[in-house]
């Protein structure tokens, strides 16, 4: 192996340790490890044999393993790739302030000195790029390809590797991101799938069994040193079974819930349905304790039935980027699609009415709704006063295309808003509160309609919510017998708020 060439460009980069410790391998006692040990006269001890728990390195092994994963699982990325995947998650993880030693990195805490993190705030593993490709000079232009990571003792500073799409990886300064027109330009778009089409012939493709086999054998939480060899106890041994490895205490909060998720060239909404399971009927994945480090993997599920398997980490990162401080989650506007109206709209024959001997446009909103299609692909009705408020150039000229200006609710106002359209379209907001949801969770509004959601999720939250607050605030109720109010008193119906807070 190469672990003595490892070591001894560990010392010519950060310098002679005080020590080695090791595993005892034997990789790690003679050949090309021993001589450097002996150049450079370093003491070395080894863990007691068959103690894998002494070893804090292995710890940090299984923790690197699992990081790539969920960026492999992240970002599709083939198999092949995983060398770099990896260098990329150990360069990553060596920079990260850890609370273990003081909320520092662990290149500061071995050299003194604060790391730079330029090569890391630009690009992730595996994301488009464009790259300049010399070879076509003497015009330049530039290349599609995918960000591999820091090119380690190539060119100057801020060189990469690039993966090309006959499937040769080259390293290159010259790079930069996709622009959003790039992003959503048709072409464009073609190009990418034609690229990935390429790379899977030239290199092999994403292979999801190979994320999702994994043994599930992860800690609930990180061993530490003070807590590898558990104390003997003095307790009464007891009889009952241990839990299986992939039991859950508690409902999972985010089942149920909806998400908006990647497909194709949009995003679309998806409800969390269930826990995937690998082909044993095991849970995949197991619940930690540090969110980063979670490896759960959920089925989510599309309005027209289609399934796609989603890490816990990426629903939770989707969750929150379409979320503000207080939960609270907000749609994107496309465009409206269809309109009704209802009995209380006023007709045209009574549109005037008369002020101080004056014939005016009566001003009303009453009677009508409209369907708004969301960049989601969902659909909703919204009434005519809350749509134009936000969207009036919108509505004003819906209207106009399908020849229900004339009617008294747009009539008043219509044709003057699309006189000023070029100014009013600079404050028209293209997004609206999503009401009846925070956190990709339905809030209810009323018990009966809590009491229908815990029976659609099969679990008893909005129950438990409802009956722990009643018991907190029955102290400040004089609970009387009397059918009716006593003189003086009067009946005020009760309601209960429901809300959603990330505690």
């Amino acid at each position: 192996g190469d672990a003595g060439d490892k070591l001894n460009a560990f010392i010519t980069k950060h310098g002679i340790p005080s020590y080695l410790h090791t595993d005892g391998a034997k990789e790690e006692q003679l050949g090309r490890w021993n001589e450097v040990r002996k150049k450079f006269l370093l003491t070395q001890t080894s863990t007691e044999p068959h103690t894998p728990q002494q070893n804090r390195t292995e710890l940090e092994i299984r923790d690197t393993k699992d990081h790539y994963r969920r960026i492999m699982d992240r970002k599709r990325v083939p198999e092949a790739l995983w060398d770099f995947g990896i260098t990329y998650t150990t360069d990553i993880r060596q920079v990260i302030a850890r609370p273990s030693l003081d909320y520092r990195s662990a290149i500061e805490v071995l050299t003194g000195n604060t790391p730079d993190i330029s090569n890391f705030l630009d690009f992730e593993f595996y994301q488009w790029i464009k790259y300049f490709e010399p070879a076509a000079f003497p015009s330049s232009r530039e290349m599609l390809g995918r960000w591999l990571g820091y090119a380690h003792g190539v060119g100057q500073a801020l060189c990469y590797y690039v993966l090309k799409e006959n499937g040769q990886i080259i390293a290159r300064s010259t790079v930069r991101n996709l622009t959003p027109e790039e992003l959503t330009n048709d072409c464009e778009i073609k190009a990418r799938e034609e690229f990935d089409k390429d790379i899977s012939t030239k290199i092999g493709f994403f292979d999801n069994d190979y994320i999702h086999s994994e043994p599930n054998d992860e800690l609930e939480e990180n061993m530490s040193p003070e807590d590898s060899i558990p104390e003997p106890s003095t307790a009464p041994t007891s009889t009952q079974e241990p839990d299986p490895p992939d039991v859950t205490h508690g409902p999972d909060p985010l089942l149920q819930a909806t998400v908006l998720l990647p497909r194709g060239d949009r995003a679309e909404a998806a409800k969390v349905k269930h826990r995937k399971r690998n082909n044993d009927g095991n849970l995949i994945g197991r619940k930690h304790k540090i969110p980063s480090l979670d490896s759960r993997v959920y089925v989510c599920e599309f309005p027209d039935g289609e399934t796609c398997d989603v890490s816990y980490n990426t629903i939770a990162e989707h969750i929150f980027s379409q979320c503000d401080s207080e939960g609270n989650q907000y749609q994107i506007f496309s465009e409206i699609v269809h309109h009704r109206r209802n009995k209380n709209a006023v007709d045209k024959a009574d549109q005037m009415v008369h002020v101080n001997g004056k014939p005016n446009k009566k001003k009303t909103l009453s009677g009508w709704d409209l369907q708004v299609e969301w960049k989601d692909g969902s659909n909703s009705w919204l009434s005519l006063k809350d749509l134009k408020n936000s969207n009036a150039v919108d509505v004003a000229q819906y209207a106009k295309d399908n020849r229900i200006d004339h009617e008294p609710a747009f009539d008043w106002w219509a044709h003057d808003v699309l006189k000023r359209r070029e100014r009013l379209i600079k404050m028209a907001r293209s997004h609206r509160l999503k009401t009846g949801y925070k956190f990709g969770l339905r809030v209810p509004d009323t018990v009966e309609e809590a009491m229908e959601i815990d029976r659609i999720n099969g679990d008893t939250l909005w129950q438990d919510a409802i009956e722990k607050e009643m018991q907190n605030v029955y102290v400040a109720f004089d609970v009387r017998t009397e059918t009716q109010a006593p003189p003086g008193y009067k009946l005020i119906p009760h309601r209960i708020i429901f809300e959603i807070k990330m505690d």
